[in-house]
């Protein structure tokens, strides 16, 4: 069960937000690996166009093959990020914690939605449309800098897994995806 709060400041949308909010929203936007670089300015500007959406636990968030319009960065919660094979097994990607986003691949290439991201517990997220991210990186284009860093951090990460599933033995897996879990768990 998906519910959205609108934040961004439109006519089309509804509740304004209190100050309280926007100060959870513009520290949540700021600890974000996407945004933590950039100027104060910028992340005002976020600040302006998201909203808020909170997901009850085990709900899905987006599903694979869905248009996608929108991003999502976690504000608390955690999302798992999976794909259903046709025979119904289902491989999970990644696990996504408070700073962590989604959902952007779409807004860059058209397609849709490459994965499901699932709710694990109950999770509260902002939401940044396309039009409105397309808006903020023409006025602070550095934006742009830190979208392209996550996605090569991610295709780097693709690129170990492909490697260790060609190259190593079940054990030599095992232990390379447990020291991965400790240096990004604890």
């Amino acid at each position: 069960k998906l519910m959205t709060l609108s934040i961004a400041h439109s006519p089309t949308r509804h509740a304004l937000p209190t100050h309280d909010d926007l100060a959870k929203i513009r520290a949540s936007i700021a600890r974000a690996r996407l945004f933590e670089s950039l100027p104060l300015p910028a992340i005002e500007d976020l600040t302006k166009r998201v909203s808020l959406r909170k997901a009850s636990a085990h709900s899905t968030i987006v599903s694979q093959d869905d248009p996608g319009d929108s991003m999502f960065i976690i504000q608390s919660g955690r999302v798992k990020v999976v794909v259903l094979g046709e025979n119904g097994r289902e491989v999970t990607l990644s696990i996504l914690r408070p700073g962590s986003a989604f959902g952007e691949m779409s807004l860059f290439d058209g397609k849709s939605r490459s994965a499901n991201c699932v709710a694990m517990e109950p999770t509260t997220m902002l939401v940044l449309s396309r039009e409105d991210l397309l808006m903020h990186i023409v006025r602070y284009p550095q934006t742009a800098l830190g979208l392209l860093g996550e996605m090569s951090h991610r295709l780097r990460r693709a690129d170990e897994t492909i490697a260790q599933l060609a190259l190593c033995d079940v054990n030599e897996r095992l232990v390379w995806q447990l020291v991965t879990l400790a240096r990004e768990v604890g």
